[in-house]
């Protein structure tokens, strides 16, 4: 009934959501045990906080928080309910929510609580409220954590300035941790999300600090797993020679280690890297190596997609079956989702379109759990690409507005796509320009610099931007 409730809010019916919050503020009331009564709570105070209902989703967190803090024997259930309490306040009200961070009794829990609250915000598409919240986040690690997967997903909406703006505070967190490892890692992560915003030189220059703290780990198991995440940033950033022979590194180490699972991490993320830098084959060899289904999956989809790029279509629907058996293994709710979908992507881009159209119905098979907001965004892109562009844009308009617009944008720089100034324009009404500028560079360059001009020319004058 929460679901439907906050459903009904965002479709714009608040008289049939505030009925809904009340009906489902009842009946979770009636549940029986505090751990339980807490987490059903927090689905109202979804619902509640998406209905605008800012005085109920103050009460019903209040209430929901001192239940949760009742429970003592489970850590791990208490930071998550936590994260999902905090991650509505923010929703209500931004100061309130930074207040609460401070109702953590335990100044070691927090972190985690916060950052775990971040990233809900972020599947949820409410990038700017994850944004402020990332803020609170004391810890360097776990707010380096988080500002570079609030830069991936600003990315992915078109908006490259902020995204680039996210990983550059990623950057100046990590490099402020003690272990050079974790700093390599996520330096290594925030130059794969510039690099996605086009910026390389930046980005390279990311990767080659990233690699130098990464030589600086004394433990070889932490320097194998630094190495094969810089070698895919060094990849994405468009250096494919020194991403191949970092990962060569990585791979050798790896072979070495005793443990299974410690292996198959680092190979993994090799063929990721060996994927990334246009080594089919190389990928593969790797990839095959990995017993473990869930490391072996994305490794695959790249691999398909470069096999794609490079003209083998036969090698890429191989290889995107096999991304598509390994994401059935995926139990998570909306992560499954969201591999099969990504896996129809790749076997559209492979030449397989009934494929990926049957890959696609899974993924929007009912199930007790709906897609998360970033499952929907591939579905809608997998849609897109097996030529389904009607039923994209209708799941598209159920997406947050920063979301829907980047779908739009995404779905007009798509080849073949009809009207594709017209869905810029949707775009452009629903969020702000810069949520579409990958798509104005490639329809409407001139536009454009002419945007870039009159935003240089305002600040030069002391006035604001758009």
């Amino acid at each position: 009934m929460a679901e439907v409730a906050e459903t009904a809010a965002w479709f714009g019916d608040p008289g049939l959501a505030a009925a809904l919050v009340r009906e489902a503020e009842e009946a979770a009331r009636s549940v029986a045990g505090a751990d339980q009564q807490a987490w059903v709570l927090a689905a109202v105070v979804r619902a509640a906080a998406a209905a605008g209902d800012t005085a109920r989703t103050v009460r019903l967190v209040r209430l929901a928080w001192n239940l949760a803090e009742s429970v003592q024997d489970n850590p791990d259930w208490q930071t998550a309910i936590r994260a999902e309490l905090l991650a509505a306040a923010q929703g209500a009200d931004d100061g309130w929510a930074l207040a609460l961070t401070r109702a953590v009794p335990d100044p070691l829990e927090r972190p985690p609580v916060v950052a775990e609250a971040v990233e809900i915000l972020i599947r949820a598409g409410e990038l700017d409220r994850a944004g402020a919240l990332a803020l609170a986040v004391d810890d360097p690690e776990a707010q380096a954590q988080v500002l570079t997967l609030l830069a991936r997903a600003t990315a992915q909406t078109g908006d490259l300035t902020r995204a680039t703006d996210f990983a550059r505070a990623a950057e100046s967190a990590a490099r402020s941790l003690g272990p050079a490892y974790r700093a390599a890692l996520t330096v290594a992560a925030a130059a794969a999300a510039v690099a996605r915003t086009g910026d390389l030189g930046r980005a390279q220059d990311l990767a080659g600090s990233a690699e130098a703290l990464a030589r600086t780990a004394m433990d070889p198991r932490s320097r194998a797993w630094a190495f094969a995440q810089v070698a895919a940033a060094f990849a994405e950033s468009g250096l494919p020679g020194r991403a191949m022979g970092l990962a060569a590194e990585a791979k050798a180490m790896a072979e070495a280690f005793r443990d299974s699972g410690q292996r198959e991490g680092v190979l993994g993320e090799v063929a990721v890297a060996a994927a990334l830098a246009g080594s089919v084959e190389q990928a593969v060899a790797v990839a095959e190596t990995v017993t473990n289904r869930l490391l072996k999956g994305p490794a695959l989809r790249k691999a398909a997609a470069a096999a794609a790029r490079a003209g083998d279509f036969e090698l890429a629907r191989s290889l995107a079956g096999d991304a598509a058996r390994a994401a059935r293994t995926v139990t998570a709710p909306g992560d499954r989702e969201q591999y099969l979908a990504v896996a129809a992507q790749a076997a559209a881009r492979a030449g397989d379109p009934e494929s990926a159209a049957a890959l696609v119905r899974e993924a929007q098979a009912p199930r007790a759990a709906a897609p998360t907001p970033m499952a929907t965004e591939e579905i809608v892109r997998a849609k897109v690409l097996t030529g389904d562009t009607a039923g994209a844009l209708a799941l598209a308009a159920t997406l947050h507005p920063a979301l829907r617009a980047g779908a739009l944008s995404w779905t007009a720089r798509q080849a073949g796509t009809a009207q594709p100034l017209a869905l810029l324009a949707q775009a452009l009404r629903i969020a702000g320009w810069d949520h579409s500028v990958a798509a104005l560079a490639a329809l409407r360059p001139g536009v454009l610099t002419e945007v870039a001009r009159t935003l240089l020319a305002e600040l030069a004058d002391g006035r604001p931007g758009p």
